[in-house]
């Protein structure tokens, strides 16, 4: 079981991922760059799947 903190990093690392691999796919600038766009996109949608999916520790008041 993981923290509830920990959990809430790994959702923003994850989403912050998905993000910056869409911005690698939509910028101008360099082919290669775009290149790994759609890898970067699918591994943090993939990694958003698996933190989704692993169970939390009820949060402690």
């Amino acid at each position: 079981m993981m923290d509830h903190a920990t959990k809430i990093f790994l959702y923003k690392t994850v989403s912050v991922l998905i993000f910056g691999g869409f911005l690698m796919m939509v910028q101008p600038f360099s082919l290669d760059l775009y290149r790994f766009g759609f890898p970067v996109v699918l591994a943090g949608v993939i990694a958003f799947n698996i933190v989704d999916h692993l169970p939390a520790r009820p949060k402690v008041e």
